[in-house]
């Protein structure tokens, strides 16, 4: 998430003379953090830090921290807040016009959108956790889930749904393999989980491929890009979408996150190099 977010502001020479964080006080909040300024000192190295904000999980109010924030008046501001903790932030920050002095960048707000609408400040930078919703690959697999989503519920699908849909996409993989391996019969749970070690298999989202933690963590692509609100047709949509493959955002099979950030990316894999 937060190399990608990285990644996207180096390719369109966002300002990022300084930069602010606010993240929850919970195990997301503080790795989301350490990626984020972990992959600002490899592109950005020139950036200062300021503002590492920590409220707690599920906190609602921010009139404290966007006061500081918007004192520090920050290039950019960062936050992996998510739900409703995420659309409290966003309907109190704009007021104090804390987004329009600082670039907003949000490493997992795709699902906020349908619900803060017009609300939502034009121009943020934000990711999804991967290429959902309308980030989503043109694919003829996403076109019948995007479309059949939208129908049945009467708003577009994000992250959640297609973190489901994969899930349960690769079940049917692994269950299958190990019923191709038993002879056709009812697999144990010890057998499916053996199955789906090292598999691989196309979603809504692009290919799922499990790599990571000998077989077992799965790596995909990922997608950023920035709001605007659509009057006419009453919501928010994402322009200026870049794609990144799932070997330029993630760590190799051999090293953990956090390391391979801190050695600046070694082995990625990107369009046009790493």
């Amino acid at each position: 998430d937060n190399v990608a977010l990285g990644r996207y502001m180096k390719a369109r020479n966002v300002k990022v003379g300084t930069f602010s964080m606010i993240n929850q006080d919970y195990a997301w909040g503080q790795d989301s953090k350490a990626d984020f300024a972990a992959t600002m000192g490899q592109l950005f190295p020139q950036a200062k830090p300021g503002g590492d904000l920590l409220p707690k999980f599920g906190a609602g109010q921010y009139g404290t921290e966007i006061s500081s924030l918007v004192r520090e008046g920050s290039d950019v501001v960062y936050s992996s807040l998510w739900g409703g903790d995420l659309q409290a932030f966003i309907l109190q920050g704009a007021p104090r016009g804390l987004f329009q002095r600082s670039q907003l960048v949000l490493s997992a707000a795709d699902h906020v959108l349908p619900s803060l609408g017009d609300k939502m400040p034009n121009g943020a930078i934000l990711g999804a956790r991967g290429a959902y919703g309308l980030m989503s690959p043109n694919t003829p697999l996403n076109r019948w889930f995007f479309d059949g989503y939208s129908q049945a519920r009467g708003v577009w699908p994000v992250q959640a749904a297609y973190r489901i849909t994969q899930g349960l996409l690769g079940m049917k993989v692994a269950i299958e393999k190990a019923m191709a391996a038993n002879g056709g019969k009812k697999p144990t749970p010890e057998e499916i989980a053996a199955a789906l070690e090292n598999s691989e298999w196309e979603s809504p989202g692009g290919l799922i491929q499990m790599k990571l933690g000998n077989g077992h963590q799965a790596i995909q692509p990922m997608a950023i890009g920035r709001t605007r609100y659509d009057a006419g047709k009453k919501m928010v949509v994402l322009d200026d979408i870049q794609n990144f493959a799932a070997e330029c955002v993630n760590p190799p099979a051999n090293m953990k996150s956090l390391d391979w950030i801190k050695a600046g990316f070694p082995g990625a894999k990107c369009d046009g190099g790493s």
